[in-house]
Order: C-alpha cells, then sequence, then structure tokens
C-alpha cells in the first residue's frame, strides 16, 4: 500500500506530536505526583535546573524505548531524555530534538507541561526536528503515541 503525500505528512505529524507530548505528560505527571499537602497542583519554580528532577518522575519517560534517545534544548541548554533518565547535556545521537524558549519554564511551572508547549506552538518557539525515517521512528516509539493529546 503506497502512502500519499498527504499520508506522509500525517505520519510524520502523528510522530512529532506523539514526542512531544510523552515530555510534556512526563513533566505535567512529575508535577502532579509531586508531593504536597493539598491535592490541588502548586505551581512550580521550573529551571534549567530542576527539570531533570522533574521529568525523571513522569510515566512517558519511563515509557521511552530502550534504544530511545530525545534531546530537548531549552534555550541554550540541552538535555538527553532516555528510558527513566534526564541528564543536562545535548546528546550527539538523538532521534528527535525538541527546541523551547527559555519563556516556556514559567508557563510549565505555573501552568503545566501542555500550557507551555501549546503557548510556544502558537507563538511559533516550539522546534522539532527528526533524525532518521519517519517509518522507523513511529515505529520506535509506537509505546509513546497514547500521549500525543499535549499540543492539542
Amino acid at each position: 500500500m503506497k502512502l500519499t503525500t498527504r499520508g506522509k505528512k500525517w505520519k510524520i505529524i502523528g510522530i512529532i506530536i506523539g514526542v512531544v507530548f510523552i515530555i510534556g505528560i512526563a513533566v505535567g505527571f512529575a508535577f502532579l505526583n509531586a508531593p504536597k499537602e493539598k491535592s490541588v497542583w502548586q505551581p512550580v519554580d521550573l529551571t534549567k535546573d530542576n527539570l531533570p528532577t522533574y521529568l525523571e518522575r513522569f510515566k512517558p519517560v519511563h515509557d521511552i524505548p530502550e534504544e530511545g534517545v530525545i534531546e530537548l534544548a531549552v534555550g541554550d541548554e540541552g538535555y538527553t531524555i532516555s528510558k527513566g533518565k534526564v541528564i543536562r547535556g545535548a546528546p550527539t545521537d538523538a532521534d528527535v530534538k525538541l527546541t523551547l524558549p527559555v519563556s516556556s519554564f514559567e508557563v510549565i511551572g505555573q501552568q503545566g507541561w501542555c500550557a507551555g508547549l501549546q503557548q510556544a506552538r502558537a507563538d511559533g518557539n516550539l522546534g522539532i526536528e527528526l533524525h532518521g525515517s519517519e517509518t522507523e521512528l513511529a515505529w520506535k516509539y509506537r509505546s509513546l503515541f497514547n500521549y500525543r493529546r499535549c499540543l492539542g
């Protein structure tokens, strides 16, 4: 079965949304699962230093395939996201690179990951680069497809 150009476009969009949503869900769940006295989500002062700790608490980060590597670039700071781990420093062999402006930290910390991603996307500041075949990446990251709703 041959995919049309339109079909390929939607497949790429699905992959991109899935990967972006994984990171978004990870940050969102970290905020929701952080110990707190009240059951209401509390805004967090998110910084480049505490971002890895928050991301590592999220189920989507643990759902990344063993051989998967995602780069998150926020401003001039890079992070390597792999199965269950987030470390400062950009990887050299990422499958996907997500780029957000530093101003996203405030929105994410105050309103949540999805709001930050949606704002960056609306402002034209969300960058997504795929490094590899769309088909291979879709298959490799299929476990993250359930997290795609964050971009709206």
